[in-house]
């Protein structure tokens, strides 16, 4: 029963992120969220092949060995989620201006704090791995800066109707990255102690299903306004855009 437990909670939330593809295909979200699809996308196969080499052994050195090397992609295309959502905040809202770069900001200044007042935390314990134990260190602290800055920023930005699919995609990413970094908090902190990573690992995901099934059940429009919509060509012109805005100094 113990070991079939994260096999069952592994098996829904794989489904549930299968169903979580289909909700952005079949409502036409993905030419304007492509990289938060890619990202569910690259960790359905992920977790499939990290299930099937391992024997769905979660405990063993082969899984550790090879989530330790896929991880860092996985990162990446969460780190590029969050800055997706936010290049679409700024085309929803390109008037802003001031307002939303000191919000952000804030933020961000907030997310990091937080993270720094932790890391000592984190730290605290020496593992067998320290390869292992720096990777979910750094899943911790970047989970963490995304959560808190998605969240802060989501609570205080303007309310608008054609705004209402980004706001969902950003909370969906924000409980995302916020059961993860809670979840390998834990995992930092009692693991060495008391091995028990994979039932902390298992009621993370059981949480980050319940985030997916949140997030399907609501009631999205067919389509983003115009606004928000763009092609290949304009997706990357409006995410270049949102840096040089990030950058600037005045209005």
């Amino acid at each position: 029963m113990a070991h079939a437990l994260p096999l069952l909670v592994w098996a829904l939330n794989e489904l549930v992120e299968v169903g979580a593809i289909a909700k952005l295909l079949l409502a036409r979200q993905f030419n304007c969220f492509r990289i938060f699809l890619i990202y569910i996308i690259a960790d359905v196969i992920r977790s499939f092949l990290l299930w099937w080499f391992s024997n769905a052994s979660v405990s063993s050195d082969l899984y550790a060995s090879l989530w330790l090397r896929s991880e860092p992609l996985l990162l990446a295309f969460q780190g590029l989620a969050v800055f997706e959502l936010y290049a679409r905040l700024y085309g929803t809202y390109p008037g802003i201006g001031r307002f939303a770069r000191i919000l952000i900001l804030a933020a961000a200044g907030t997310a990091l704090s937080i993270c720094l007042i932790t890391v000592s935390i984190d730290l605290s314990e020496q593992w067998k791995h320290p390869d292992l134990q720096r990777m979910m260190f750094a899943k911790r602290l970047l989970s963490s800066v995304g959560a808190t800055l998605l969240a802060l920023t989501l609570l205080f930005f303007p309310k608008a109707r054609s705004a209402r699919p980004i706001f969902e995609i950003g909370w969906l990413l924000s409980g995302l990255l916020g059961a993860a970094a809670v979840g390998y908090f834990v995992i930092d902190i009692a693991a060495p102690r008391h091995n028990n990573s994979v039932e902390i690992g298992t009621i993370t995901l059981a949480v980050q299903s319940a985030f997916l099934i949140w997030w399907i059940v609501k009631s999205l429009p067919d389509h983003i306004e115009t606004s928000a919509r763009a092609t290949t060509d304009a997706e990357w012109a409006r995410l270049l855009q949102f840096t040089r805005w990030l950058k600037k100094k005045d209005e």
